[in-house]
């Protein structure tokens, strides 16, 4: 009678173990645009079908979610950047008001001269330096300056999203035949252990929304 065999599972790296070379690298290029799969191949991991299964399984080891928790908050200290800090620059943008950027003459501030807050919703700011003659009589008549400040609506939008003060919106899902606007995906080419893991992550966003 043949003997069974069982493949041992990994045992999870703990949370303070140190990070191989190639896995240190994977995190660090997944902290500079957040996706697995191409991390995986920027560290050295061969690009194939599993490709998104390995960058899973990095994803889900203890010591490489402490490391990017670690170098995230890093980078958030550094920065300063908190969530009272991002809403305080979003109401800067939401509630601007244009007469912060004139005097009561209805010129032009200079930027010197604004509040933080004006300051903050600002833009851009373009100056022209208007010139009539030429050569030696060639002189400055005169300057225009212009200034750009941040999307008002874009901000307030972006307040609402966050506060979760958007009513629910409502989307169709299948057209008139009944068949779905949206295409589905073709799963028949995915493996096993690539069809689990999509099964894996739809259960943990399923239990993140409830």
């Amino acid at each position: 009678m043949a003997k069974k065999v069982t493949a041992k599972k990994e045992a999870a790296a703990p949370a303070d173990k140190p990070l191989s070379i190639k896995e240190r690298l994977f995190a660090d290029r997944f902290l500079i645009h957040g996706i697995g799969r191409q991390a995986a191949i920027e560290a050295g991991y061969k690009d194939g079908a599993g490709t998104m299964v390995v960058a899973s399984r990095l994803l889900d080891k203890p010591n490489i979610k402490a490391y990017l928790e670690a170098r995230t908050t890093k980078i958030f200290d550094k920065l300063e950047l908190t969530q009272e800090r991002v809403m305080k620059e979003y109401a800067r943008i939401a509630l601007s008001d244009i007469r912060a950027y004139f005097t009561t003459e209805g010129e032009l501030k200079p930027l010197h001269e604004l509040d933080d807050d004006a300051a903050a919703a600002l833009s851009s700011v373009e100056t022209d330096e208007l010139f009539e003659g030429h050569g030696d009589l060639r002189h400055q008549v005169g300057v225009t300056r212009k200034i750009k400040m941040w999307d008002k609506k874009g901000a307030l939008d972006s307040i609402c999203k966050v506060m979760g003060w958007n009513a629910p919106e409502k989307k169709e899902l299948t057209g008139k035949d009944g068949t779905p606007l949206i295409p589905q995906p073709d799963l028949s080419k995915l493996t096993d252990e690539e069809l689990r893991v999509m099964a894996q992550i739809k259960r943990k966003l399923n239990v993140e929304h409830i």
